[in-house]
C-alpha cells in the first residue's frame, strides 16, 4: 500500500542515506565487470522514487473500474512501462492520483507494449504479488530482482570511464539495439531516479531489451551475475532444434 511497506524487499529502508545508492546498486553486476563502477555517495535518495512527482496510469484499469478510482503504487514509481493486466503503456497524468474527472470525459487511448517491456513488468508485477520471479535458470527473491533490473539500469548509464573499450562497445550496442544510437540524458551524472520521465522512461525500456538480448544470448554480459538470464541448457537445445 505504501512505500515504507516494501522495505526492505523493493527499498532498503525508508530513510535517506549516503551509502544507499552504492549499496543497492553494486551488490550485482550484469552488463559490465564487478567492480568497474566506482561507489558513488548520494544524501538524499531512495530507490525507484523519482525526485519530481510522475503521476501515470493505465487507462483500461480506471475504464473498468468505478470512484474512486484504484491508484497504484507501481503507476508512482520509475520502475514499470506497462500495466501488466491489459498489455498496455501507463499514461502520464497532469493531476492528482484519485482525480480522473478529465479521463472520464476523454479518456486516453490506450497504445500496446513492446513484448520485450511487457515481459520485464510482468516480472515485475510477480515480485510485487508473490515475492518471487522466475528467472530462465531458477527462481529469485523478489528483492533480487528489484536490484538486478536497478543494477542493469546504472550499467546502462556509465560514465565513459566506467566503462571502456569492450564494456563501452556492449553498452552502446544495448542502446542502438533498442532504437537509440547513442544514451540519451544529461551530460552530468545522475541517478536513474533524478532523470526527467522521458529519460527515466527510455532506460527502462533499453534494460527490457538487455534483459531480452541477455537471455537469448544474442549479447552477453560481462558481470557476474549475467548468467542469471541465460537460458538453461535444456531450454537452450530446444530452441536450437526448432
Amino acid at each position: 500500500m505504501s512505500l515504507s511497506g516494501w522495505a526492505p524487499w523493493l527499498i532498503d529502508q525508508t530513510e535517506p542515506d549516503a551509502e544507499a545508492f552504492t549499496t543497492y546498486t553494486r551488490q550485482f553486476s550484469v552488463l559490465l565487470p564487478a567492480g568497474r563502477r566506482r561507489p558513488r555517495e548520494i544524501s538524499e535518495w531512495l530507490a525507484w522514487l523519482p525526485s519530481r512527482q510522475a503521476l501515470r496510469a493505465c487507462p483500461l484499469c480506471i475504464a473498468t473500474s468505478m470512484p474512486p478510482y484504484p491508484y497504484q503504487l507501481l503507476w508512482l514509481l520509475s520502475l514499470t512501462l506497462s500495466c501488466p493486466a491489459h498489455g498496455c503503456l501507463l499514461e502520464p497524468r497532469a493531476k492528482a492520483a484519485s482525480y480522473f474527472s478529465d479521463w472520464e470525459r476523454k479518456p486516453p487511448t490506450p497504445r500496446p507494449v513492446s513484448v520485450t517491456a511487457l515481459a520485464m513488468d510482468s516480472r515485475t508485477w510477480q515480485a510485487m504479488t508473490t515475492g518471487s520471479v522466475d528467472l530462465p535458470r531458477r527462481q529469485v527473491h523478489a528483492g533480487i530482482w528489484f536490484r538486478l533490473i536497478r543494477t542493469i539500469i546504472d550499467e546502462l548509464g556509465a560514465t565513459l570511464s566506467e566503462c571502456r573499450t569492450t564494456a563501452g562497445r556492449l553498452i552502446k550496442c544495448f542502446w542502438k539495439e533498442a532504437g537509440y544510437p547513442q544514451r540519451l540524458g544529461p551530460r552530468s551524472w545522475q541517478p536513474h531516479e533524478g532523470y526527467p520521465l522521458d529519460v527515466q522512461l527510455r532506460t527502462l525500456e533499453v534494460t527490457a531489451t538487455a534483459i531480452h538480448l541477455l537471455e537469448r544470448k544474442v549479447l552477453i554480459g560481462q558481470g557476474t551475475d549475467a548468467a542469471l538470464f541465460l537460458p538453461d541448457d535444456a531450454t537452450s537445445g530446444e530452441q536450437a532444434g526448432q
